[in-house]
């Protein structure tokens, strides 16, 4: 039980990161998440500017992207980090949030009563999505309806589109990721 209120602390942390990075100029790196058909047609699926207006539309926060090295990179834990892939988490604290993007390439960012603002621009390249609002700059990606917007390298924030399916991704609780992450299921014979 302790380990686990580590972790929710750790959560509000990082959501404290996340406004920082959006009141105050934090850039992520750039990475175009694998999936299905992105519903671009065939000529903009490349480096060529895509119709933005496909994407325009209002996302809601579902959950977070983290990967095991960054989790660990944070947590003051002593076990052994397992060799996970990047995990789907859900983030209670960011519930409500939201990313609207309008078709003349604004849009505003809503992501809790301190954090929101205008997006001044966002742009399109295949999948690839940037955008700016205020001094921050964001990378990230659109595909299926579902944005993944990079805050750092190994934490993302997962958005959905009123028209996307939720159910390919399955958010685990902080607790069980925790567990994952550490192994700790297989020692004790639990199932999590």
């Amino acid at each position: 039980m302790k380990k686990f209120r580590q972790l929710t602390a750790l959560l509000a942390a990082i959501l404290l990161l996340v406004s920082l990075c959006a009141c105050k100029g934090g850039t992520a790196s750039s990475q175009n998440a694998g999936g299905k058909d992105s519903g671009v047609p065939a000529e903009n699926a490349g480096t060529a500017e895509t119709d933005i207006s496909v994407y325009a539309r209002e996302y809601r926060f579902l959950c977070g992207l983290f990967s095991a090295a960054y989790m660990d990179s944070i947590l003051d834990y002593e076990g052994e980090p397992q060799e996970i892939g990047d995990q789907y988490v859900e983030y209670q604290a960011m519930m409500g949030s939201t990313v609207t993007l309008n078709a003349d390439g604004t849009g505003y960012l809503y992501w809790g009563e301190e954090n929101q603002g205008k997006i001044d621009a966002w742009t399109m390249k295949g999948n690839s999505l940037a955008f700016k609002a205020g001094v921050s700059q964001f990378q990230g990606s659109i595909q299926d309806g579902i944005m993944t917007v990079i805050i750092e390298d190994g934490f993302s924030l997962c958005f959905v589109s009123e028209n996307a399916d939720p159910n390919q991704i399955h958010p685990m609780t902080p607790e069980k990721y925790f567990r994952l992450l550490y192994g700790l299921d297989s020692e004790s014979g639990e199932n999590g």
